[in-house]
């Protein structure tokens, strides 16, 4: 697991390539039986197009969530 960021104890983020096109991959893992971790189909993978536009838009998805939970 390269260029990896542990987020939670059981959530990642790192940049994987896809088809010659790099990515930004934030997924769950588990420890498998024998102790190695693995990945879950649970997570987002982003171009890196969507990231950009992901983080450009984080503060205004921040706010109406904040609104949202009240």
């Amino acid at each position: 697991m390269d260029k990896q960021m542990q987020i939670t104890e059981d959530v990642f983020a790192e940049v994987t390539e896809w088809r010659g096109k790099k990515r930004v991959d934030i997924r769950k893992w588990y420890k498998t039986a024998t102790g190695e971790l693995a990945r879950t189909q649970k997570g987002l993978n982003f171009s890196l197009e969507d990231w950009q536009v992901f983080c450009d838009k984080f503060e205004e998805l921040k706010k109406h969530v904040s609104e949202n939970l009240k």
